[in-house]
């Protein structure tokens, strides 16, 4: 063998044998990292000896804590932990006083007085009436930019305000410190409800002399001031918020827990086994269809808990891009295919109400608990004649919804037009096939006729399956076929 090819060979083994002992150790780590993940158990943030924690589900990461600035729920939770309004929820919902122990009302409703229990805030300076009138200024001035700006327009001035109106000044707002410890506020219109909203974040008070020196950034963990039951002690982007009784509380004594540690959890399924592992203590969102299931026995029945909740859920239509939704009258008659008992009862299954008003039948002061609930816009106006506007039976309903959908049973009189009309149709008539009774006109009742031929088999009632899945065309309904289902239909008798 050749001297280079030797020296070749040589230095090929000592590469090999100077690899070996590093994939070995490589290997051994990986070893020892695999190991100790199957190894672990559940994870749970350690809690100092003596003190109760909260290990809190929350969904999603807080986009923002300052209290002017936050639109959702999960925001809320924490921001309602760290601040503290006039008013405060009861454990029944119901408003109590907050910061305020009592108030009078002006006999024509526009002016109300509040007084004000003593308060600190976290960092122990006073909070005084001026916090509050620095705080609903602050929230109107356009260069806040908050999207709730419009829940202070209750107040004198503030939407001129809050539009940047050139006749107005911060001053002409209707809030107004007459003493450290009174605030009033002057109304635009009498609102019977302001104790109501004024649980309402957007009515929290600001520490202005953080504020002020720190600007936007008052919020961050090591300049943010409160007045609630807890203090922001850490915020890891992404991981948790941590938040630790506040000493300077005014019932600082009944603050139940030392420290409560919010997770985002956007997946609820992930966040239902955690909390079942014990990593989480509680979970402000379960997924809907699992609450029936979660109730048996084995599983979580005492972890599972359902409250009203003041939420409308709807479809939006694209009026402006789709022309025959730009026509009120075929998205009523879209409105009218969806099966909302079938959504509510079937597919969310947690005691959601069907609704056709947008307004929650379990508003405070709406209408008394049980009692008769909005008809849909369809169903009926005594100015025009009920049968115009009456939704018509579907050989999709269930039996109970054909009798309550019937026109004779809302509408006496027009019963025996409308067995003449169901007579007619069955005989063959030559009256045109979109003349159908309980629509407007006949533009919608062909529009109607398509949508019913495509979806519906006439004189035919298919089985439950059937119609869930002709029920799922109907949400995927794409514009090309909204506009063939505007056209009219003409008979060819």
């Amino acid at each position: 063998m050749a001297r280079g090819t030797l020296e070749r060979y040589s230095m090929q083994r000592m590469r090999h044998r100077l690899c070996l002992p590093t994939l070995w150790v490589s290997l051994a780590a990986c070893a020892l990292l695999v190991g100790g993940c199957y190894n672990k158990g559940p994870q749970r943030a350690p809690c100092p000896t003596g003190e109760r924690c909260l290990e809190y589900g929350n969904t999603s990461e807080p986009s923002s804590l300052d209290p002017q600035l936050i639109t959702n729920v999960t925001e809320f939770a924490i921001v309602g932990e760290l601040m503290q309004g006039l008013m405060m929820d009861a454990p029944d919902g119901s408003p109590v006083p907050g910061l305020a122990t009592r108030w009078e009302t002006s006999q024509d409703g526009l002016v109300w007085t509040f007084h004000m229990r003593p308060a600190k805030w976290s960092d122990g300076q006073p909070l005084t009436a001026d916090d509050f009138v620095y705080a609903y200024r602050h929230m109107l001035d356009p260069k806040t930019g908050s999207s709730y700006a419009y829940m202070l327009y209750v107040l004198k001035n503030g939407e001129k305000l809050n539009n940047a109106d050139p006749s107005v000044r911060p001053q002409d707002l209707g809030v107004r410190a007459i003493d450290a410890h009174t605030l009033e506020l002057t109304l635009d219109h009498p609102a019977p409800y302001l104790p109501q909203i004024l649980r309402h974040s957007t009515f929290y008070p600001i520490p202005a002399h953080v504020v002020a020196k720190y600007g936007s950034h008052w919020v961050q963990p090591a300049t943010y001031v409160g007045n609630g039951p807890y203090k922001l002690v850490d915020w890891k982007l992404g991981d948790y918020v941590r938040i630790e009784k506040n000493p300077n509380f005014w019932q600082a004594d009944k603050v139940c827990f030392d420290r409560i540690t919010f997770y985002p959890s956007p997946d609820v399924v992930t966040a239902e086994r955690r909390v079942k592992r014990g990593e989480l203590d509680i979970n402000n969102t379960i997924q809907s269809s699992r609450v029936a299931f979660l109730r048996q026995p084995g599983q979580m029945p005492d972890y599972v808990r359902t409250y009203p909740y003041l939420s409308t859920s709807y479809v939006i239509f694209n009026t402006r891009d789709v022309k025959p939704l730009k026509d009120v009258r075929v998205r009523q008659a879209l409105s009218m295919t969806v099966d909302r008992d079938f959504i509510t009862k079937k597919l969310m299954r947690a005691g959601q109400v069907p609704t056709t008003a947008f307004v929650p039948s379990t508003m405070a002061g709406y209408g008394p608990p049980g009692g008769p609930r909005p008809k849909a816009y369809w169903r009926g106006r005594a100015a025009v004649g009920c049968s115009r506007f009456q939704r018509q039976s579907s050989p999709f309903d269930r039996a109970e919804d054909r009798q309550r959908h019937r026109h004779p049973a809302d509408c006496p009189g027009d019963a025996g037009r409308l067995d003449d009309d169901r007579r007619e149709g069955q005989t063959g008539s030559k009256r045109p096939s979109d003349r159908r009774p309980g629509f407007p006109n006949s533009r919608l009742r062909s529009r109607v006729a398509v949508l019913d031929r495509r979806f519906q088999r006439p004189h035919q009632l298919p089985d439950p399956d059937e119609v869930r899945h002709r029920r799922a065309e109907l949400w995927r309904l794409q514009e090309p076929q909204v506009r063939r289902a505007a056209r009219p239909v003409r008979s060819r008798g």
